[in-house]
């Protein structure tokens, strides 16, 4: 639906791919930011040698 109504606003195709481009960017940044987070957690639960086998996994 969103990508209807962004195709509506804009000319041609351009809508659905500026959900699309937006959607992709925001689970790129989400993935990092979570990976971040855990290697920190696991960091601080297990220490410094539990972070690579956190990484592999």
């Amino acid at each position: 639906m969103t990508g209807e109504a962004f195709a509506q606003g804009l000319p041609g195709e351009w809508g659905h791919w500026v959900v699309t481009i937006g959607l992709v960017l925001f689970a790129l940044s989400t993935i990092i930011g979570w990976s971040y987070y855990g290697e920190r957690v696991s960091a601080k639960l297990f220490g410094r040698r539990a972070v690579m086998p956190f990484r592999v996994m």
